[in-house]
């Protein structure tokens, strides 16, 4: 039978257990699938591989399923509050899993040893390495936008145009320096990924990135500004 760890449904790439409508979200467990499969093509899926994610009772679109994890998009219908998640495979269903539903709540995707995913003005991979200049314009990825002015069906990618911005105010700082946001919204092509583009205010060295959408305040990984 499918089983989901406690506190083992967490923003995907992250460690929160506070999502938002159309949000990629991990799900952690034992026997969630037989094998791993990804999906290649858009719109997600309601079932891939023989596996089920329910919210509320209804299918969500899936992109990744395997034994120990299942990677799925929250439905943009869904309702802030809290929700009841099940796996549901051949052998059976899940026990439900809690986890509360929000307006916004933005996380930054992460790598290496707490480093955010930022390209830089060139769309190089900031580092420690490879740091922007103050002054350059830096593209962060996250997961948790808040509503959108233009609507994306769940399960689809944004679209390439119009661009689906996002309609809470989103701020930015690097080391508690403002950082002004010059775009938040959704990557065209992509589903559930986020950007904001924002510009690097002079703070040399590594700092911490944060992004606030609304009242809602994102982790902190690392940049780096020379």
């Amino acid at each position: 039978m499918p089983a989901i760890f406690a506190d083992g449904i967490v923003i995907h790439g992250g460690t929160a257990t506070v999502v938002s409508p159309g949000s990629l979200v991990d799900i952690y467990g034992t026997g969630l699938a037989d094998s791993p499969l990804i999906i290649s093509a858009t719109p997600l899926p309601p079932s891939l591989n023989g596996v089920q994610v329910t919210v509320n009772g209804k299918a969500a679109p899936l992109y990744y399923v395997s034994s120990g994890l299942v990677i799925f998009q929250i439905p943009y219908e869904t309702s802030p509050g809290p929700v009841l998640v099940r796996v549901v495979n051949a052998k059976g269903s899940s026990l439900a899993n809690s986890i509360t539903v929000e307006q916004g709540d933005p996380s930054i995707l992460t790598y290496g040893s707490n480093w955010a995913v930022v390209q830089n003005q060139d769309y190089s991979v900031n580092s420690a390495t490879n740091c922007a200049a103050s002054g350059e314009y830096l593209i962060a990825y996250l997961i948790g936008s808040g509503p959108l002015d233009n609507p994306i069906p769940t399960g689809s990618p944004a679209p390439v145009t119009p661009i689906s911005r996002e309609t809470l105010p989103t701020s930015a700082t690097i080391g508690g320096v403002n950082a002004p946001v010059a775009f938040a919204g959704m990557t065209p092509s992509t589903v559930g990924l986020m950007q904001v583009n924002l510009q690097a205010p002079a703070v040399p060295g590594i700092q911490p990135l944060q992004i606030t959408v609304a009242s809602h305040a994102s982790n902190q990984p690392s940049v780096c500004i020379r």
